[in-house]
């Protein structure tokens, strides 16, 4: 009987095609599976992690050389070479000890107790000579600061031929340290010499107050003046 108003239910068997597609189930992942996963998906990152330090070991350098051995010092006080090798990495400095490259290479280090540290180093070539000038802050008895004075002018061959052999009529060729005592205050010369067949450096303790010394002196004031370093009251030469 159909009551007026009211809207019959179509039995299922009669009903048509849906306009709306069926949803598939998905199929919920078993908990085995999902264990399987997460420990492939940790081992692969754990295999990623291993390569990457094995890449960094292998880009890692070894240890870095000293700037002057014991052995071209004939010396056996390292932490007085360690203390040069510290400035020289302070300024910047290339090391000179085992560099084979062409041409010739003089350098002065100059550290004083009171005052900056500071170095001259002459790159002679075939017709012309680079010369560096590199002053940093602080004082040699202490910490090494940034730099406070960088310089470098190209010259003659001449000039620098002029002190080589100031430095070699110093006697550079004698012994590297002499047995003069040394004092708490005062500075250290420190000249070196660089050929793609040799290496040397000599050593000296305030020169300017020694007899036998003074010749070094003035090689180190020949770089000094070749570098135009300002010379001033209140930054003696000792």
């Amino acid at each position: 009987m159909r009551v007026p108003g009211v809207v019959p239910a179509v039995p299922p068997q009669e009903r048509g095609p849906s306009v709306f597609p069926a949803t598939p189930r998905r199929k919920r992942p078993s908990v085995v599976r999902l264990l399987v996963a997460g420990v492939s998906l940790l081992a692969s990152a754990c295999d990623s992690t291993r390569d990457d330090v094995l890449q960094v070991a292998a880009r890692r350098p070894g240890p870095v050389p000293p700037y002057i051995t014991a052995a071209a010092l004939d010396a056996a006080d390292t932490s007085r070479i360690a203390w040069y090798g510290n400035a020289l990495q302070a300024m910047g400095e290339p090391r000179l000890q085992g560099d084979t490259r062409d041409g010739e290479t003089l350098r002065f280090l100059w550290l004083r107790t009171f005052h900056r540290p500071m170095v001259v180093r002459l790159e002679m070539g075939p017709r012309a000579c680079l010369v560096v000038l590199t002053i940093v802050n602080g004082r040699s008895g202490e910490e090494f600061g940034g730099v406070y004075r960088s310089d470098s002018t190209l010259t003659g061959l001449t000039q620098c031929t002029i002190v080589r052999d100031a430095l070699m009529a110093a006697g550079f060729e004698g012994p590297s340290i002499p047995p003069n005592k040394r004092e708490r205050d005062g500075s250290e010369w420190v000249f070196e010499l660089r050929t793609a067949e040799r290496y040397r450096v000599v050593v000296r303790w305030s020169p300017e107050i020694s007899t036998r010394d003074r010749p070094f002196a003035g090689a180190g004031r020949a770089f000094l003046e070749l570098a135009a370093w300002d010379h001033a009251a209140d930054d003696p030469i000792y």
